[in-house]
């Protein structure tokens, strides 16, 4: 089967989405399928680049910022921005020849890139929305003629409901990566212990200013921790906000004296699971719903324990007590009293990092690519009859 992937950005760009397009696309390669990713990126003309077994092609036109640019421009902005979008499809068509297109976030800060996408192709289009919320949405791509909608979690599918034929699935993660015995970044190692790793990208939703106010608290409380945060600024987002935020935290950090506690850290995305072992705990205190959360699904995978935001599809992926603790959300008082449980009894640190490992298993990649193929067969099935 030929495949399209269509994605606004993809690695080394950070985030949930773009690495799940990655490993999603690079399994279905490994089953025998023709994948193509068309994704942000340098705008070259190329209709796709073997890279592996994946073929890559960018799209100036599906950056983040070129869309909320034209947007932000007027119709005629948006006009042009088609055009020159539905050039690159015009090569991917006569090239590639899609059996299948496969949109991320088609509803996400401009709804150019779906009508055109379903315009150009006479193929079944799936929609997988992996957000609900924020400026940028347009939730009337939802009802546009998809032959499925994916959802990755109740709460998403709650929150964004669409007419199209749809279903949930959570999303996978390769547990072959991210298992508890492996090397460790070394980078912790050197730091006053606990370690405690908040693995997100540099927003304010993500909660970062409570990881560094609950740090505060812990240290008050006579606990040495350290807290790692992801310094990378190659992430999706708009990067006024990223760097304006990141000016926000370093003015918390230097108010609360925690400038030799907090450490900003690059990561590739291949160590993360270095990183989770390395850590004594991770965190995840968003102050806004998190669509599903990958980062604390990775950690539980390798045997860390999570405390994390009681919000959001975060409810679906960690059991309370079971396999990781639930906070309320933006509380850095709970996270902290939450945390000081964890660090100080042995018992529940091993009943969480158990529990947590049988939790992961539900997020199996394979699992999840076995049902996403058999989605696409009935719908490619369904179209040649």
């Amino acid at each position: 089967m030929r495949i399209l992937q269509v994605s606004h950005a993809y690695p080394p760009t950070f985030g949930g989405v773009e690495s799940h397009v990655h490993d999603l696309a690079h399994n279905l390669a490994g089953r025998g399928h023709d994948i193509l990713c068309l994704v942000g990126g340098v705008d070259d003309g190329a209709s796709g680049r073997p890279l592996s077994e994946v073929q890559v092609a960018h799209s100036s036109t599906l950056t983040v910022q070129s869309l909320l640019g034209v947007e932000r421009e007027g119709p005629a902005s948006v006009s042009a921005a088609r055009e020159r979008y539905l050039h690159h499809l015009d090569s991917i068509a006569d090239n590639f020849r899609p059996d299948l297109v496969h949109m991320h976030n088609a509803h996400h800060f401009s709804s150019m890139p779906a009508t055109a996408t379903l315009s150009r192709f006479d193929v079944p289009c799936v929609n997988t929305v992996h957000d609900r919320a924020g400026e940028h949405i347009f939730a009337e791509v939802l009802d546009l003629q998809w032959a499925h909608t994916l959802y990755v979690s109740e709460y998403v599918a709650e929150a964004l409901p669409s007419s199209s034929p749809n279903s949930m699935i959570w999303l996978g993660i390769d547990l072959g990566s991210y298992t508890p015995t492996g090397a460790t970044d070394t980078r912790f190692s050197a730091l006053d212990g606990p370690v405690i790793f908040h693995p997100a990208r540099m927003l304010e939703w993500k909660g970062l200013h409570v990881s560094v106010k609950a740090l505060a608290v812990l240290r008050r409380r006579g606990i040495t921790a350290s807290l790692v945060l992801c310094g990378s600024t190659n992430i999706v987002d708009d990067p006024a906000q990223l760097y304006a935020y990141r000016s926000t935290l370093e003015g918390i950090i230097a108010d609360l004296d925690l400038g030799d506690f907090v450490h900003f850290m690059d990561f590739e995305r291949g160590r993360m699971a270095d990183a989770y072992r390395a850590s004594d705990l991770v965190w995840y205190p968003t102050i806004e719903p998190e669509p599903l959360g990958l980062a604390p699904i990775e950690a539980m995978a390798t045997g860390t324990p999570v405390v994390v935001s009681d919000v959001g599809g975060m409810r679906e992926t960690v059991r309370n007590e079971q396999s990781g603790l639930l906070v309320r959300a933006g509380d850095e008082e709970a996270l902290a009293d939450a945390s000081v449980r964890v660090l100080s009894d042995q018992k529940l640190r091993d009943q969480l990092r158990l529990g947590g490992l049988r939790r992961s298993q539900a997020f199996d990649l394979d699992l999840y690519v076995d049902s996403i193929e058999r989605l696409y067969k009935e719908l490619t099935g369904a179209k040649r009859k």
